[in-house]
């Protein structure tokens, strides 16, 4: 082995074998700091180009969101254009649509739907069968099934 180590001063890498650790000499030494220079460069270039790839992509979805949002405003446009014609060439309709629609909302959101003929109907017919007694009951059920 060589000499004792001062302290603070770089130690080469080593490497393990039977005997124990062996020092690597220079020339290996320079040859390992070429080879992780290669690699260092390497990932930096690969590093740039990823760092391209993603400016590109960034800006395909902003285009692509840009005609998207164009798109949806046209339509939105065009849909505005032509319930507005037709308001205007119909506007007695338009109004009766809309208080229609106005008038089932406000049904739909503010009170139970009103009770029909067949359900009060149910509701007799359920009363009657209460009175009935049970083996006439039991008849009618075997007749209805």
């Amino acid at each position: 082995m060589a000499g004792t180590k001062k302290v603070g001063e770089k130690i080469p890498l080593a490497v393990v074998g039977k005997d124990g650790i062996s020092e690597t000499t220079e020339n290996e030494d320079t040859t390992m700091d070429e080879t992780r220079e290669t690699t260092i460069a390497h990932l930096s270039e690969n590093l740039k180009a990823l760092r391209g790839q993603v400016e590109s992509l960034s800006a395909s979805i902003a285009q692509a969101g840009g005609k998207a949002g164009k798109a949806v405003a046209n339509t939105a446009g065009a849909a505005s254009d032509t319930v507005t014609s037709t308001v205007r060439t119909y506007p007695f309709y338009s109004v009766l649509v809309a208080s229609a629609a106005a008038y089932l909302l406000g049904r739909m959101s503010v009170a139970p739907p009103p009770r029909g003929v067949a359900d009060r109907t149910y509701d007799r017919l359920s009363d009657l069968a209460s009175r009935l007694p049970p083996h006439l009951m039991d008849a009618v059920r075997a007749r209805l099934h």
